[in-house]
């Protein structure tokens, strides 16, 4: 009885994690994709990351969520699809004011 109720737990791990996806994202499967300095695979990334030129709340993604790379926490980009680097970063990137 104890292993059916950890099988049902994880399946619905499982199940959750899935939901909303076009296809599944197992992160527990090797090898897990490379992504670039400064940034880490997830199974949902959001349609748009934070910039820096454009900072603050992000519009929901319209579609199911797709796997990527994003930023690790604390960095942003320099520009969409840009490399990831820290917020302090950004006035030497972009000095110049919009």
């Amino acid at each position: 009885m104890k292993h059916l109720a950890i099988f049902l737990l994880v399946a619905a791990a499982v199940l959750i994690e899935v939901q909303g996806q076009s296809e599944p994202c197992l992160l527990w499967m090797k090898p897990q994709p490379t992504c670039p300095t400064n940034e880490r695979y997830t199974c949902c990334k959001p349609c748009r990351e934070s910039t820096c030129l454009s900072t603050g709340l992000l519009p929901k993604c319209a579609g199911p969520c797709k796997g990527g790379c994003i930023c690790k926490n604390g960095y942003i980009r320099v520009i969409n699809n840009g490399r990831c680097v820290l917020p302090s970063k950004c006035s030497s990137t972009f000095p110049f004011k919009l």
